[in-house]
């Protein structure tokens, strides 16, 4: 199955044209989603890795970061609403963070754990 990006947050299949798909038959021939090699496989896994690594790049630029620190400090700011909005936003931001840190982790380390396992063929 091969992905072509549409935008930084849309994919659309090439074989089904689904929008924003997760397959679940990833390594199965269902709607011919098969991929004819593990090289296939590997390259798709490190594509959507890379973009990963892209888009959390960017959503911690530290200049929009830098930005908001000073917008928080003009005259007007804050309505108690506004500063209630604002720190609802940042408190979810932050827990959010928090969480993909530890899929992270968790992701490291169970591909860390994936041993190489013999493949036997069967006997001709």
């Amino acid at each position: 199955m091969k992905f072509k990006p549409q935008s930084s947050s849309v994919n659309i299949c090439r074989t089904c044209s689904e929008s924003n798909i997760i397959h679940a038959d990833l390594f199965s021939n269902k709607r011919g989603a098969k991929m004819d090699s593990q090289n296939e496989h590997v390259a798709e896994l490190e594509a959507r890795i890379t973009d990963l690594r892209i888009q959390l790049l960017k959503v911690a630029d530290a200049e929009s970061f830098k930005e908001l620190l000073i917008l928080i400090h003009r005259p007007g700011w804050t309505t108690p609403a506004e500063a209630l909005l604002v720190r609802g936003v940042v408190d979810s931001m932050l827990e959010h963070t928090k969480l993909l840190g530890e899929m992270k982790r968790v992701l490291l380390n169970g591909s860390r754990a994936v041993e190489l396992k013999s493949v036997q063929t069967p006997p001709a």
